[in-house]
C-alpha cells in the first residue's frame, strides 16, 4: 500500500510539475486568451476544421493564422503543449493541442481565408488536398502511439 500511495503522490508531482511548466514557459501566452477555452473545453467529438477554420478566421484571432511569425509561435506552442499533455496521458487535451498545432501548419502553407471560405461551403476534409497533414491526423492520430509518432 505504502508503494501505491508513493506511486500516487510521484504522478501527483510529475503532472502539476508538467501543467505548471507550460505556464511558467508562456505556451499560453503565445496563444489568444480565448484559444485555452476553445482547446481545452470545446468537445472533441466537434473540433473538426470547420471548427477550427472559424475560430482562427475570427476577426479578433486571424493575424494568429496569417502572419507566418505568429502561426508559427501559434504551432510551436501547440505542439510543445500536445506533447507535455500526452506524457501525462491528458489524450483528450492532447489531441486538440496536436489538431490545432497542425491547423496552424495548414496555415502556413494555405492561406486561412481560402481554408475558411472552403469550410463555409461545407467542403469536406476528403475534397481539400492542402488540408492532408490535417486529415490525416484528424483521422488517424486517436491512439497515444500514433499520437506520439507525430509529434
Amino acid at each position: 500500500m505504502a508503494d501505491n500511495e508513493a506511486s500516487l503522490v510521484k504522478n501527483h508531482r510529475v503532472v502539476h510539475t508538467v501543467l505548471g511548466s507550460m505556464s511558467t514557459v508562456g505556451y499560453w501566452k503565445k496563444l489568444p486568451t480565448e484559444a485555452q477555452e476553445f482547446l481545452l473545453e470545446t468537445q472533441l467529438e466537434s473540433l473538426d476544421i470547420h471548427r477550427f477554420a472559424e475560430f482562427w478566421s475570427s476577426p479578433m484571432r486571424i493575424e494568429y493564422a496569417s502572419r507566418p511569425s505568429l502561426t508559427r509561435w501559434a504551432r510551436d506552442a501547440s505542439l510543445s503543449m500536445a506533447w507535455d499533455y500526452l506524457r501525462i496521458g491528458k489524450m483528450r487535451e492532447a489531441r486538440a493541442l496536436m489538431l490545432n498545432g497542425i491547423f496552424m501548419l495548414e496555415c502556413m502553407t494555405s492561406r486561412i481565408e481560402s481554408i475558411a471560405e472552403s469550410c463555409r461551403k461545407n467542403v469536406t476534409m476528403r475534397s481539400l488536398p492542402e488540408l492532408q497533414e490535417f486529415s490525416h491526423a484528424f483521422n488517424y492520430a486517436k491512439a497515444p502511439a500514433v499520437m506520439e509518432e507525430l509529434l
